[in-house]
């Protein structure tokens, strides 16, 4: 199962990968059943992880800014940084008790 093909949430390339896909699938709509359309299936999935990978790369890296700011903020008001670490659950930190 793919994720959801519409373009707004796709880039470019991902976009033309899913129009071929659904072009082939209607111009050959018997031999898709037996591969005909697999490799362009492939690279579109393929596209797909690529930009999954990407975004969540970019959701760490921001929610790692994030973290860093409310430390600073935190120490600046005067409050310990362990107990600012201990308040923030798990995932965010990265660290277990």
């Amino acid at each position: 199962m793919h994720s959801d093909p519409s373009p707004h949430l796709h880039t470019e390339k991902c976009n033309k990968l899913v129009a071929k896909l659904v072009q082939c699938r209607f111009e050959h709509p018997y031999a898709k059943f037996i591969g005909y359309c697999n490799d362009i299936d492939f690279a579109m999935t393929k596209c797909f992880r690529e930009e999954k990978t990407s975004k969540r790369l970019e959701n760490n890296k921001r929610a790692t800014e994030r973290l860093h700011r409310v430390i600073e903020t935190r120490v600046a008001k005067g409050t310990e940084v362990n107990a600012v670490l201990k308040s923030l659950p798990e995932e965010t930190t990265g660290q277990t008790s």
